[in-house]
């Protein structure tokens, strides 16, 4: 049996279709992925897993710091006047795990 040129075609349309969609989903998915705003510096995540040095070289020396005795890490507090204020828990070996952008 062959088909008519309305059956070729239309299979040939939702083929395209599909494959466009399968286009956007991966744009979608490559824009949302973690690494994508990871090179902003103001978005928390670009500050976890970075050392607390990192910070002070970017953000000038902390306005608080505060031991956690409980993780043997500590809290640090950015918050110099006219800059944006950050909050920071490190490891003990001072490795941000922990990073907040105060609003």
């Amino acid at each position: 049996m062959h088909k008519s040129i309305k059956q070729v075609g239309g299979n040939a349309v939702r083929r395209a279709w599909i494959v466009a969609g399968g286009v956007c989903l991966a744009l979608l998915l490559i824009s949302a992925a973690p690494g994508h705003s990871a090179g902003n510096r103001n978005t928390p995540r670009y500050w976890k897993g970075k050392n607390i040095s990192d910070a002070t070289k970017k953000l000038g020396e902390p306005t608080q710091m505060t031991p956690l005795s409980d993780t043997g890490g500590t809290l640090y507090i950015f918050a110099h006047h006219g800059e944006q204020h950050w909050v920071f828990e490190t490891d003990p070996g001072g490795k941000i795990v922990k990073a907040a952008k105060v609003e």
